[in-house]
């Protein structure tokens, strides 16, 4: 070999070993930047465009489990969603809102890249479709002033007098705290979120009165009244000092259905119909403790034909399936509540056996 040929191979082993060693400086220094980026330090990752960790993403992520189906039903039931982040200070850091559609558009995400890295609690108000249009009162957010324990939503309501009452439906209301939300360290793929799930505040009951003597019954011979005070929520979600709220139905129809079986299309005289009249509330949060009072009077001279406590008969059906569940728990998974009583010839209630959500409840010694 020539020595001219010597020189020129000694020459590219050279080169090629200096590439090979830049490359490798580049990709440390690469990866050292994007490392410095975990806290929270971009000004290093100019040059790092491919790499993952530098393009960090923060979001908070809502769900609604907290039903008896025990499955994520956000999508179906939630419209619109307010966050509010507090600091260790517990004054307000940062707000967002988000429609369903912004929501299902993000992975049921609100993205807080943008916000001051830290550990939070977070609070969350949502609503669903909006079925009347002012139910609730919530303070004004003042970021930097508003503390935690000022939050509250309060059910709008009308007086009679002193008497206060509420005679419309309401727009679904939920609510959502988290305490320690870890907003700092990103995950390995450059991410880092939390998950808020939400309570349902809002309560459907159903009250239906059959008559046994299959007689048809009309809805106007009855007045109907639900009373709690559980018209102010505060920021944890439990129930505040407030005043004795009345409900009145904000739904009342009579109708009648068929009894008895239909498989023997000769058999026309073995099916009756019974009459029944049927009241539709919207109530606030249950609470074990609460005293939800159902009462139902004759219309023509108001005398009453029966008061019980609410929540005591929605717990009669809780069910040995539900036994690992506290009272309270039960309470904010069953979101609808169906009651049948029986009246007989005088429009007085047979108190011996009720129906709840389809379940026949046999009554003992009920103190009522």
């Amino acid at each position: 070999m020539t020595q001219r040929a010597y020189t020129y191979r000694l020459h590219r082993r050279v080169a090629r070993a200096a590439a090979a060693l830049m490359a490798v400086v580049v990709t440390a220094l690469c990866a050292a930047s994007c490392d410095d980026l975990i806290y929270d330090d971009r000004s290093h990752c100019d040059d790092c465009d491919d790499c993952v960790t530098c393009q960090p993403v923060y979001t908070v992520r809502f769900t609604y489990t907290m039903n008896m189906e025990y499955a994520d039903a956000l999508a179906h039931y939630v419209d619109r969603v307010t966050l509010c982040a507090f600091g260790s200070d517990g004054l307000l850091a940062y707000t967002r809102s988000a429609t369903a559609d912004d929501l299902l558009a993000n992975d049921q995400c609100i993205d807080v890249t943008d916000t001051p890295r830290g550990t939070y609690t977070l609070l969350a108000w949502a609503t669903g479709t909006e079925v009347t249009a002012g139910c609730y009162e919530q303070p004004a957010l003042t970021v930097g002033t508003t503390r935690l324990s000022d939050l509250y939503t309060r059910l709008a309501r009308s007086y009679d007098g002193d008497a206060a009452y509420i005679d419309h439906d309401l727009t679904p209301l939920f609510h959502g705290l988290l305490t320690g939300a870890d907003l700092t360290a990103i995950d390995y793929d450059g991410e880092k979120s939390v998950t808020l799930d939400l309570t349902k505040d809002t309560n459907v009951v159903r009250i239906v009165l059959q008559q046994l003597s299959g007689e048809d019954i009309s809805d106007e011979d009855f007045i109907f009244r639900i009373t709690d005070a559980n018209g102010l929520l505060l920021y944890d979600n439990s129930l505040g000092t407030d005043e004795e709220l009345t409900y009145y139905p904000w739904s009342t129809y009579s109708g009648t259905a068929s009894v008895g079986s239909s498989d023997d299309e000769a058999d026309d005289d073995a099916l009756t119909s019974v009459g029944a009249a049927i009241a539709e509330f919207t109530l606030s949060r249950l609470t074990p403790t609460s005293d939800t009072r159902l009462s139902i009077y004759r219309a023509d001279d108001g005398s009453r034909i029966l008061s019980i406590p609410l929540v005591d008969y929605a717990l009669l059906v809780k069910g040995k399936y539900n036994d690992s569940l506290s009272d309270q728990e039960y309470l904010d998974r069953q979101d609808e509540y169906a009651m049948t009583f029986f009246i007989d010839d005088d429009n007085s209630w047979r108190n011996a056996v009720i129906l709840i959500n389809n379940w026949r409840i046999v009554l003992q010694d009920m103190n009522l």
